[in-house]
């Protein structure tokens, strides 16, 4: 078998063992005292995708990203997903966007080359069991999705989304350019109040992620909050000025 596909046959095998052990720890034992265990909404949608075995978020970050998004929805803008993988988190998001425009990036076939590989620890051809078909099949109940398929921004630009505003944006794309080609594009485009939500951010696999942002935010007036457990957010300001 080619290294490299033992490679991330292993990964995938790791985190499914994980996720398993987490769900266990989690939600079969319960964290009796948090407040998130009144949410059956939230609750029954975690249990669906776990199921589903398509999503890498952890429990937390599932209700990160969930809260969050509910949140932005009652601004003015899309929303966006760049790195959807197998389409988890773009499905959790489906269940808050209310009628908004979902926009998916993703090249659909793994990870690409890396420019700075000192610091991005995932090679090419990671992540690549996916397809923009099977994907659409996933999805395919929801309404309002727009599928991006390439390597972005070009995809972005193409599109001639550039005009248009958003709201909350969901980055989960693991290495150092992809994060600051998202940053660079998403940030002008944010309405005020509006989110940036990264997985990784945290990750000691990804430190390109934490670089990408701790760079692009070095001048500009909001904080990066980490969240648990790997992930950062960003609330654009309300006068809308970085």
């Amino acid at each position: 078998m080619n290294s490299g596909l033992l490679t991330n046959t292993k990964r995938r095998l790791a985190r499914k063992w994980w996720n398993s052990k987490q769900h266990e720890l989690l939600v079969l034992k319960g964290l009796v005292n948090s407040a998130v265990y009144d949410d059956h909404e939230f609750l029954g949608l975690y249990n669906s995708l776990h199921s589903e075995g398509r999503i890498t978020l952890t429990f937390r970050e599932q209700w990160n990203l969930y809260n969050f998004s509910k949140r932005a929805a009652c601004l003015d803008g899309n929303f966006a997903e760049v790195g959807v993988y197998r389409g988890g988190s773009a499905k959790l998001l489906c269940h808050t966007k209310g009628n908004k425009c979902l926009h998916l990036f993703d090249t659909f076939e793994g990870m690409p080359n890396t420019v700075t590989p000192s610091i991005d620890i995932h090679r090419p051809g990671d992540f690549d069991h996916t397809s923009l078909g099977d994907v659409k099949v996933y999805l395919s109940s929801y309404d309002d999705l727009v599928f991006h398929e390439g390597f972005f921004p070009s995809t972005a630009i193409t599109a001639q989304l550039q005009s248009q505003a958003f709201c909350l944006v969901h980055i989960d794309v693991d290495i150092y350019q992809s994060t600051l080609d998202s940053l660079r594009f998403f940030y002008p485009l944010l309405t005020p109040g509006g989110i940036i939500l990264s997985h990784d951010y945290g990750s000691r696999a990804c430190p390109g992620v934490r670089l990408a942002f701790t760079e692009f935010f070095a001048e500009k007036s909001e904080p990066v909050i980490p969240l648990w457990d790997t992930q950062a957010l960003v609330i654009k300001n309300v006068t809308g000025k970085g």
